[in-house]
């Protein structure tokens, strides 16, 4: 090949990669490379983005020109623009957005305001916004502003708001509490008071509206989300309709308890008021025929002690009374991400049947440290004139055993009445009953959110209240009622956002990088942790010796203890010396494999090309 053809082929190659990259930017196509698709949108909310009816519009105001903003609140927003940006290409021209710049006392800073957007300080003092709004017919949701921890679930947090603001009702939450009267009720005696709601049930009805389950029938279309609460006594007529509820494709919330220690300790007395034995039938709690077909395994009759996180009352580490911290929670699961700490007393534990057809994620547990007793031996701590709860501690010993305290069980189901509605014993007397029509299987995967505990939400345990100046006040205790508003608010949305599940943040250590330190420092640890050793017991004998030649009226010290404190600083020096040249080696050792790394990113592509070149002229040249 001639120079002129040479010369002629490389210009039509880099005229090629020219227009490639120029039509490759007018092209609506993305590949995403990233291990969890982070800037790939969820078939969730592409699927919620094609029902949106009327338009939706997205305002998100960020103040990018502020000078002392760290670099990562920039790049977090360039990664919020680039998926508001698939919102928008996704939307067929149902979601427009607009990125707007607030500047303090400008229009546009007033604007952010109206809409619930608030400015953050920087430590200069100076306005930072960072927040989205969503429009819609007049109606605004917000976000008032992004914090980069969350951003494992930015693309739920933003799928919800718009889902959200395209609702004009409550969603319909119903609780059914047969045995317990959260919503209040009349007073037990004539001179008595009619008793309170409850304070969860009260807090939920600021963004639900409560449908009290009293009958079946109770169950129907209108419930959005189902809240089964300490269901003692279920009849199969009910669990019947618990199990076409869920059937039917809609969240289903159960808190079962083998002993609630607050309606075991209210049994525990008379009207009035002389102790009596413990009722522990009355504080049971199960769904047993829908658990036993659906291959959830929960045992009534044993509750969890945990050593390690026993709540102290008083005095006293009770280790039936579960207090699980972070260290315990599923970071992945959006509910429970930011929660801090939760409180169970007695709870039970849950797990699966090899058999089942669901699958179990857990998203609170026990520490290693905890065991199952029976429910029995624990009413006997607590019960007679002297109860001493304390003792149980040395009744537990560690299983070793990581138990499961709350989770959620989704997957696909067959009935558990399979002769479609259980008959009443009225109806079996009086006539033949229409059993109609029923689900036998569920059409998609089910999502039943068990926790196996119902004390967590009582009053005592969840709330502190309090009077201040004839006005009520309320104050939580820990993160149950937190648990509950956003298990709630996550599973009473769309069935798209359901499938929306947490991604990595784009924030991470490079792996291999990370390996390669940990292999230098493990090489080098031994040699560390002896010089450690050696110049902690240098150090010692020194100021011993200072401490003696202290001692005493003389002003003095013999030649003797001089000579032998110089000689202990002289080795204290030379063993600092020598472990910094260590640190040092150890510093060059991860240096190298990280200049190792770097030369094969930066050479690695170049290297594999000029491969390719020859082998293609290689076997041009053959073909000769």
């Amino acid at each position: 090949m001639g120079t002129f053809k040479k010369t002629f082929a490389g210009i039509l190659i880099i005229a090629v990669l020219v227009l490639f990259n120029v039509v490759g930017n007018y092209l609506d196509y993305k590949i995403d490379f990233t291990e969890d698709k982070m800037f790939t949108l969820s078939d969730g909310t592409l699927s919620m983005l094609q029902k949106i009816e009327e338009p939706v519009h997205l305002e998100f105001y960020f103040s990018r020109q502020v000078e002392d903003l760290p670099i990562f609140y920039k790049n977090y927003a360039t990664r919020i623009e680039d998926l508001l940006g698939e919102y928008v290409a996704a939307s067929n021209g149902k979601v427009t957005l607009e990125i707007i710049e607030p500047k303090p006392d400008s229009d546009e800073a007033v604007r952010a305001g109206k809409v619930g957007i608030r400015a953050q300080e920087t430590p200069s003092g100076k306005s930072v916004y960072f927040g989205l709004a969503v429009k819609h017919l007049g109606k605004y949701k917000n976000i008032p502003f992004f914090r980069p921890e969350d951003e494992q679930f930015l693309e739920h947090t933003i799928s919800k708001l718009i889902y959200a603001v395209q609702q004009f009702e409550k969603p319909i939450l119903g609780l059914y509490s047969p045995e317990i009267a959260v919503n209040g009720g009349p007073p037990s005696s004539p001179q008595g008071r009619p008793t309170p709601q409850w304070m969860f049930v009260q807090q939920l009805e600021l963004n639900f509206e409560i449908k009290q389950i009293a009958a079946p029938a109770d169950i129907n279309e209108d419930v959005d989300l189902l809240f089964v609460f300490h269901p003692a006594g279920v009849t199969p007529q009910m669990e019947f309709a618990i199990d076409q509820f869920l059937l039917s494709g809609r969240p289903t919330l159960v808190a079962v308890d083998p002993s609630s220690f607050v309606l075991r300790q209210t049994a525990a007395q008379s009207q009035y008021g002389f102790m009596r034995g413990p009722d522990l039938s009355a504080a049971s709690s199960a769904l047993p025929t829908l658990f036993k077909h659906y291959g959830i395994q929960y045992d009534v009759d044993r509750i969890v002690a945990d050593l390690e996180y026993a709540e102290t009352r008083g005095n006293l580490r009770i280790p039936v009374f579960i207090a699980p911290d972070k260290r315990r929670f599923d970071p992945a699961f959006m509910p429970i991400a930011e929660l801090n700490e939760l409180s169970f007393p007695e709870p039970g534990s849950l797990s699966l049947a090899d058999d089942s057809s669901l699958t179990l994620d857990a998203f609170v547990q026990s520490s290693d440290q905890a065991n199952l007793l029976s429910k029995q031996t624990i009413a006997d701590a607590f019960a007679g004139s002297q109860p001493n709860p304390g003792a149980l501690a040395s009744r537990v010993t560690p299983s070793g055993d990581v138990y499961t305290l709350a989770g959620v069980f989704s997957g696909e189901l067959t009935t558990a009445f399979p002769e479609g509605k259980p008959s009443t014993p009225e109806a079996e007397e009086n006539a033949e009953q229409e059993k109609g029509e029923w689900l036998t299987e569920s059409n998609e995967a089910v999502q039943l959110i068990v926790i196996a505990d119902s004390d967590w939400l009582f009053d005592r345990f969840a709330f502190e209240v309090f009077n201040i100046f004839g006005q009520t006040m309320v104050q939580p205790l820990n993160d149950n009622f937190s648990l509950l508003a956003n298990l709630t608010d996550f599973y009473s949305g769309s069935k798209d956002l359901l499938s929306i599940r947490g991604k990595r943040n784009t924030a991470r250590g490079f792996e291999v990088v990370e390996a390669i330190q940990a292999k230098a420092q493990k090489r080098y640890e031994d040699a560390m942790a002896e010089l450690d050793q050696e110049l902690e017991q240098v150090a010692t004998e020194l100021q011993d010796l200072q401490a003696q030649a202290n001692q005493g009226n003389s002003l003095t010290i013999s030649a003797d203890m001089q000579a032998a404190i110089a000689e202990f600083k002289n080795k204290q020096t030379e063993l600092r010396n020598e472990r910094r040249k260590i640190r040092e080696k150890a510093r060059e050792d991860v240096e190298r494999e990280e200049m190792k790394l770097l030369l094969l990113n930066i050479a690695g592509v170049p290297c594999l090309v000029a491969l390719f070149g020859f082998v293609f002229l290689f076997r041009r040249h053959l073909n000769k």
